[in-house]
């Protein structure tokens, strides 16, 4: 079976209320709760995808490249695998995507955030069974 040319796209908001916006303590915010890195953060993964077939099963590491050149080390974890996450700790996604978004560590991400840089979500490409591509870039 060819992978190529096999990509998804992950929203970084939701749907509340009628309103897109970043969730205030999961996802990119993840660490915005008491107690937590406020930095931490995953990327959500929806029900028809997690059921797809298209990432690892949970727990299961792969690599994550981005279009910048920086490469994650990832799993998919949570309840149903709905989350990829960092092993080696989560506020490395949190740092990541808030110095993309030029928003200073520790900051909640705000969908202003989002809609200033120019996107609201990520595509992922399979490159192999535990080889993945992450574009977030920006199209001028």
């Amino acid at each position: 079976m060819s992978n190529q040319n096999e990509f998804i796209t992950l929203p970084l908001t939701i749907k509340r209320g009628g309103i897109e916006i970043v969730p205030m303590r999961s996802g990119l915010n993840w660490g915005q709760r008491p107690g937590r890195n406020s930095d931490q953060a995953y990327l959500s993964i929806p029900a028809e995808i997690q059921r797809s077939g298209f990432f690892p099963e949970r727990g299961i590491e792969f690599l994550l490249g981005c279009d910048d050149g920086e490469i994650f080390k990832c799993v998919r974890a949570q309840a149903n695998g709905k989350a990829i996450e960092c092993p080696q700790g989560n506020a490395l996604l949190g740092l990541y995507f808030r110095k993309r978004l030029a928003v200073r560590p520790g900051y909640l991400v705000t969908i202003g955030h989002l809609q200033k840089y120019g996107r609201t979500s990520v595509d992922i490409s399979r490159i192999n069974q535990y080889r993945y591509f992450l574009d977030f870039s920006i199209v001028s």
